[in-house]
């Protein structure tokens, strides 16, 4: 009975911002500037193998609330601010022992002043109960391993900031830093937490009024650590370093067509070499994005990227991979959305297990927007990894109805 009322409760909620849609104003205003509004919504999920397993899989209805709260300073002037604040509660239906409660904060910014120096900064804390490809390790003789009945937490952190400086009007300058962390909050003994650190620096040439032609090194340093770890486990806690150097590109290829193209060669370099694990490495590195706007109802993106990466227990992965999407307006309150993406994830020769993963995400769904305050969405994702290892290849079906509120 209990799973059951759980179902009508979550239906229920679609129901009740479905009303509260119809007053839209935000909660208060402090001072001149600076507005506060709510910002939610409620989500039923179904999925099809909840831990990501190749056998012995797991169905599940899941009831997500998400109260939170948003703020914004600025009003399209030259300097803005957004804070957004969420809570989401996690329900299931059969694993209750799941249960949880995860906090989400968002924060954007930009300055633009409409002179040589221009910027924008965030950061993002994200709580995540969830399991991946990278996570997954081969069963034991049991036929389960860790996650064949657990799902991995961990807290997820993002720092961007980005600078522009004009040199001239015809060549000017991009740069950053860009920190990202991962720190595991169970199963602490296996996974390595990790902290990455990015600096682009570019140059570019304004080769017409609407493309820009450059070239930039990007470096990156990847902290590995994992205190709690056995200290005989191989390829524990070796810290790597990446240098992309790169010619790019940005801007209108045509009337309909804009890029961002950064082409070049990647080292992959470590911090000492492993009895066996991740060993150094060179290869072609590639980071784009497209945008065609086909027609005024339809648009699409896409893009091919190749890049290293630290593997959750300490592997090096040479990633390679595309992402598709496209958008369909049918009206000014009805749009249609799909996207796919593909991954290969090769562990570099000597790593552990000699893996490697083909990874597949797909998504389609369609968004019924009232206003601008309510929307509704319906959907249907795939995931899907097949692995050259044993018990660590699967298929999940996850199918969602859910409602957003902003007011």
């Amino acid at each position: 009975m209990k799973h059951s009322l759980r179902k009508l409760f979550a239906l229920g909620s679609l129901a009740f911002l479905s009303a509260q849609g119809l007053t839209a104003a935000p909660l208060f205003t402090i001072g001149d500037s600076v507005d506060v509004f709510f910002n939610g919504g409620t989500e039923v999920r179904y999925q099809t193998n909840v831990f990501l397993t190749e056998t012995l899989k797991q169905d599940d209805w899941t009831w997500i609330i998400s109260p939170g709260a948003e703020a914004r300073y600025g009003r399209g002037g030259i300097m803005g601010i957004s804070v957004v604040f969420r809570e989401d509660f996690y329900l299931y239906d059969k694993n209750t022992r799941l249960d949880t409660a995860n906090a989400n904060l968002f924060i954007s910014s930009y300055y633009d002043a409409g002179g040589k120096i221009r910027g924008n900064a965030g950061f993002s804390f994200v709580q995540v109960d969830q399991n991946d490809a990278d996570l997954l390790v081969p069963p034991g003789a049991s036929g389960l391993s860790v996650t064949s009945r657990n799902l991995v937490s961990r807290n997820l952190y993002h720092l961007p900031i980005e600078l522009q400086y004009d040199f001239s009007p015809k060549t000017y300058f991009e740069g950053g830093f860009v920190f990202d962390g991962t720190h595991y909050t169970s199963f602490r003994r296996l996974y390595e937490d990790q902290y990455s650190y990015t600096v682009p620096l570019d140059v570019l040439y304004r080769y017409s009024p609407k493309l820009d032609i450059g070239a930039g090194y990007q470096f990156r340093y990847t902290d590995l650590q994992n205190p709690d770890s056995p200290p005989d486990f191989p390829a524990r806690a070796i810290d790597r370093y990446d240098h992309f150097f790169y010619g790019m590109l940005k801007g209108e290829l045509t009337a309909k067509l804009e890029a961002r193209i950064r082409l070049g060669v990647t080292y992959h370099e470590l911090d000492k070499q492993p009895t066996f694990g991740s060993k150094s490495d060179t290869t072609l590195g590639i980071d784009s994005q497209l945008l065609y706007q086909y027609s005024v109802k339809l648009s699409f993106i896409g893009g091919v990227n190749r890049d290293f990466s630290a593997g959750s227990v300490g592997q090096g992965i040479r990633n390679t991979g595309f992402n598709v999407g496209s958008k369909y307006d049918f009206s000014d309150y009805i749009s249609a959305n799909a996207s796919l993406d593909y991954t290969n994830s090769k562990y570099i020769s000597g790593s552990l297990f000699n893996r490697s993963d083909d990874t597949w995400n797909g998504r389609v769904s369609a968004t019924y927007r009232p206003n601008e305050y309510l929307a509704f969405n319906a959907g249907f994702a795939i995931q899907y990894n097949d692995s050259n290892l044993a018990g660590l290849s699967y298929q999940n079906n996850i199918y969602s109805l859910s409602a957003t509120l902003r007011y």
